[in-house]
C-alpha cells in the first residue's frame, strides 16, 4: 500500500491516464481528423519537392566559388614556391661548386706565384750579377731602354759599392737635358721605398 501512495506512481498513474484519453479521442474523431488534413494539403509541384525551407543560395554558391578560387590560388603560389625552393636548392649547389673551384684554382694560383717569385729572384740575381760586371756607362744604356719597376728590381739584387758609380753615370752624362738626373732621383727614391717594403 505504501508503493501507491508515493508520488512515482502517482506521476506514471496519470501518464497512463493521459496517453489513454488523448489516444481515445482520436480515435473517436479519426474521420473528423482526416477530413480536416485534406482540405489543408496542398499539391506540391515536383521542381519544389525537397527541404521545408526556401532561400536564396546566390550567397552561398558565390561564397563556395571564391574559397574554391581562393583555394586554387594558394595551391598555385604552393607550387610556385616550390618551383623557386628547387631552384634556390640547384644554385645554392652550384655556387658551392663554384665556390670549392674558385678556392681549389686560388691555391695553385697562390703556389704557381711563389713558383714564379722564386724564378723572379733567381733571374733578379743572374741579371743584377751580370750588370754588375758591366761598366756604368753600359749599365745606363741598357737601364735606358727598361721599365722603372725592373730596373730598381735589379738595382735592390746589386751591391751598393755597384750602384753608386751607376748612379754617378747617369748624373754625370750629359744629353743636353736633365732627363737621366731625374731619372735618377726617381730610381733612388724607389729603391729606398722597395727596401723599405721588404
Amino acid at each position: 500500500m505504501k508503493f501507491l501512495q508515493t508520488n512515482w506512481f502517482l506521476a506514471i498513474l496519470a501518464l497512463l491516464l493521459n496517453l489513454l484519453i488523448t489516444g481515445g479521442v482520436i480515435y473517436t474523431h479519426r474521420e473528423e481528423l482526416a477530413q480536416s488534413a485534406k482540405s489543408v494539403m496542398v499539391d506540391v509541384p515536383a521542381d519544389l519537392a525537397g527541404p521545408f525551407w526556401n532561400f536564396d543560395s546566390r550567397a552561398v554558391d558565390k561564397l563556395v566559388s571564391h574559397l574554391e578560387e581562393e583555394t586554387n590560388n594558394l595551391k598555385a603560389r604552393e607550387e610556385s614556391v616550390l618551383k623557386m625552393e628547387a631552384r634556390l636548392e640547384s644554385e645554392m649547389a652550384e655556387l658551392d661548386r663554384i665556390q670549392k673551384q674558385i678556392e681549389i684554382q686560388r691555391n695553385e694560383l697562390s703556389e704557381f706565384i711563389v713558383l714564379i717569385e722564386k724564378d723572379e729572384r733567381k733571374n733578379l740575381k743572374t741579371l743584377a750579377a751580370t750588370y754588375s760586371n758591366l761598366s756604368p756607362l753600359a749599365a745606363v744604356s741598357i737601364f735606358g731602354e727598361m721599365d722603372d719597376n725592373l730596373v730598381v728590381k735589379i738595382l735592390s739584387q746589386m751591391k751598393s759599392d755597384v750602384v753608386g758609380p751607376i748612379f754617378e753615370q747617369m748624373v754625370s752624362t750629359d744629353s743636353g737635358q736633365n732627363d737621366l738626373q731625374q731619372r735618377a732621383a726617381l730610381l733612388s727614391e724607389q729603391l729606398r721605398l722597395h727596401h723599405a717594403v721588404q
